[in-house]
């Protein structure tokens, strides 16, 4: 009598085919998992550089008043940086077209978005910077391009997974209301 030892050739390529499905599958959630973590933590820290901008307005650092200005041109990495006023006066917050921005800033810290991600704003799709600015002493932010929103929104920026619409769960809005006040939604 024959006795057989070991697999068949079909049991073998059935457990090769299962454990590739497993694989793929464990690799596009962890994929969506660390896209996720880039997302949130991208939007803590232009929520922390906001927060040392407005902090450094109101204790007037160096006589200045600080901003945080986010650049996204038509190629290359979107960009966000803590600036401050070089020249007297107040500079005022908005959007500019990428080289009608004002001269008179100094960039003090530059960071740059990871590749997959990018900002977003619907008004303006390329070359485009915007300004948040706060006053110094009382550090409210100074009047953007969204007060029409209810409740008024001054200053708002958007923070995507490449490739996603917003709303959704891929997308991260970091508001700052006219009373200064600074959120993640």
């Amino acid at each position: 009598m024959i006795t057989r030892r070991g697999f068949t050739l079909i049991e073998i390529l059935i457990t090769f085919g299962v454990i590739a499905v497993l694989a793929t599958a464990i690799s596009i959630s962890l994929f969506g998992v660390r896209r996720g973590h880039d997302l949130d933590g991208t939007a803590k820290l232009i929520e922390g550089v906001l927060r040392e901008a407005q902090q450094r307005s109101i204790t007037q650092e160096g006589g200045f008043q600080y901003g945080v200005r986010f650049t996204k041109p038509a190629t290359g990495a979107h960009t966000f940086e803590l600036i401050e006023q070089t020249a007297s006066g107040e500079f005022p917050g908005g959007y500019y077209a990428i080289g009608e921005e004002p001269s008179t800033l100094t960039t003090l810290k530059p960071y740059t978005l990871k590749s997959n991600l990018e900002f977003m704003n619907p008004g303006a799709q390329q070359n485009w910077i915007e300004d948040i600015v706060f006053k110094k002493i009382e550090g409210t932010a100074l009047p953007g391009k969204n007060q029409s929103a209810n409740p008024p929104v001054y200053n708002a920026i958007t923070v995507r997974i490449v490739g996603n619409s917003c709303p959704s769960d891929m997308c991260r809005t970091i508001n700052v209301n006219d009373n200064g006040t600074i959120e993640i939604q």
